[in-house]
């Protein structure tokens, strides 16, 4: 009770000095040199994300589904356009072409690049839209660095997407000729038999079956292509090259499965039990055929869809609103400085009232209690 009537007593002091230490938080909020932020906004675009993270075998659609998960957490397109945006390579290009390093010193490459990757801020919504800001004290730079980034970035991710469409291209045109090869070999046999023996006639039942190994046989081969481009790209050890490779296994089986189906029903016809060799031949090299033609048709589409990534040459986002010079500076926050001067010295000096009052009621405190005397009161003249 005694130490509240003390503090009410010097309730004038605490007042007056809060508001000095106000207007000393004025003072030094109008010293520091401003800083403002440019923003613009952009729209990755969905085709080029499936071209650049699918790598051209698969619709954009799929390629994001496949491509959803890294290591478990949920990735979308914003998220990497925004990571992206701080690449070393845009960042590098970025001080080179503006000469940024007259304009924030360091002492090498490594510390300018990190420096001015603490003017960089990304912003990734759940509608899709990503905002890139960018922090500086002059806002014409400020500006015109964030429109810059916003170039950088399609720049770059073009020369990926279209990098990717080359070695896609060459990936695809070996197994195109693999497959070349082997639709000769086996049209080769089947012609052959075809003349020692004649067109042997499939039942309805065998014909069907053939059909279901055969799709299941494309759907196989598909995934396998897949896997290992995820493989050469990825790694073995990627999410979505143990995803492929758990489809394979299932594929795996169910041809293996058709296989024994089939071969029981040749031994069950008629017509083929006096020649069971020819007819599990014959059955064998038409399904074989019949995969490489759906595979070769597959893999041509495919390679085209890679030539045409190879030349692509059109924007890989699209720009919402480009920044503009901002009129508004965003730090320093004048009002948040003076009441955090205002409330500095309030708690401050309310704590050594406390510690003040404490002391004088001990006899062993005088030495201190000088020393706050001095502290406390002789700004407001008081010994």
């Amino acid at each position: 009770m005694q130490l509240l009537r003390f503090l009410v007593r010097e309730r004038r002091k605490i007042f007056v000095g809060t508001i000095l230490a106000g207007i000393v938080g004025a003072v030094f909020s109008f010293i520091i040199p401003a800083k403002y932020k440019a923003t613009s906004c952009i729209m990755p675009s969905m085709d080029m994300v499936g071209m650049s993270m699918g790598g051209g075998m698969q619709s954009a659609s799929s390629a994001m589904s496949m491509l959803q998960f890294i290591g478990g957490v949920a990735i979308t397109p914003q998220d990497i356009y925004a990571d992206l945006v701080k690449n070393r390579v845009v960042i590098k290009h970025l001080i080179d072409k503006f000469r940024l390093d007259t304009v924030y010193k360091a002492k090498n490459m490594d510390v300018l690049i990190e420096n001015v990757k603490k003017h960089i801020e990304t912003e990734a919504t759940s509608s899709g839209l990503v905002y890139l800001r960018y922090k500086d004290r002059s806002p014409k730079r400020a500006a015109m660095l964030c429109n810059a980034l916003v170039d950088e970035l399609d720049r770059l991710n073009r020369d990926i997407i279209i990098t990717k469409g080359k070695r896609l291209r060459i990936f695809l045109g070996k197994r195109l000729k693999e497959v070349e090869d082997s639709m000769t070999l086996y049209q080769d046999s089947l012609a052959y038999l075809q003349k020692r023996y004649g067109i042997l006639d499939l039942t309805t039942s065998l014909t069907s079956i053939i059909q279901n190994w055969q799709d299941v046989e494309t759907n196989y081969f598909e995934t396998k292509l897949q896997y290992e481009f995820a493989v050469k790209e990825q790694g073995p050890g990627s999410k979505v090259a143990q995803n492929l490779k758990h489809r394979l296994n299932i594929l795996t089986r169910e041809k293996f499965n058709l296989w024994n189906i089939a071969f029981d029903t040749i031994a069950s016809l008629p017509a083929l039990k006096k020649l069971p060799d020819v007819g599990a031949k014959y059955v064998r090299i038409q399904l074989m055929l019949e995969k490489y033609t759906d595979i070769y048709k597959f893999l041509t589409t495919e390679y085209e869809k890679a030539k045409i990534m190879e030349k692509q040459d059109t924007p890989t986002l699209q720009v919402i609103f480009k920044a503009t010079v901002p009129k508004m500076r965003y730090w320093p926050q004048r009002k948040l400085i003076v009441l955090l001067f205002m409330a500095i010295f309030f708690f401050t000096y309310i704590t050594l009232l406390v510690i003040y009052y404490s002391l004088s009621k001990s006899p062993e405190g005088k030495e201190a209690m000088d020393l706050l005397k001095r502290l406390i009161f002789k700004p407001f003249g008081r010994d």
